[in-house]
């Protein structure tokens, strides 16, 4: 029979050795953060122009009053 393999202790070290493993996790990564910080971008600024077009139409509304 043959003989057995040692089995590796740490399994993930090829992973990153590969320097192309490492770099796909990388653009991966930053395309993700990136995806969560544009809807976050949308989110904020989307309730930030509504508060400002509702205070514009209440101060204009309260102007064309006087």
């Amino acid at each position: 029979m043959g003989q057995m393999i040692a089995p590796r202790r740490i399994q993930n070290e090829d992973f990153w050795k590969n320097p192309w493993d490492v770099g796909g996790l990388i653009v991966v990564g930053l395309f993700t953060s990136m995806l969560l910080f544009l809807i976050l971008f949308a989110i904020v600024f989307g309730c930030v122009e509504k508060a400002v077009r509702k205070k514009a139409a209440w101060e204009k509304a309260v102007y064309e009053e006087e």
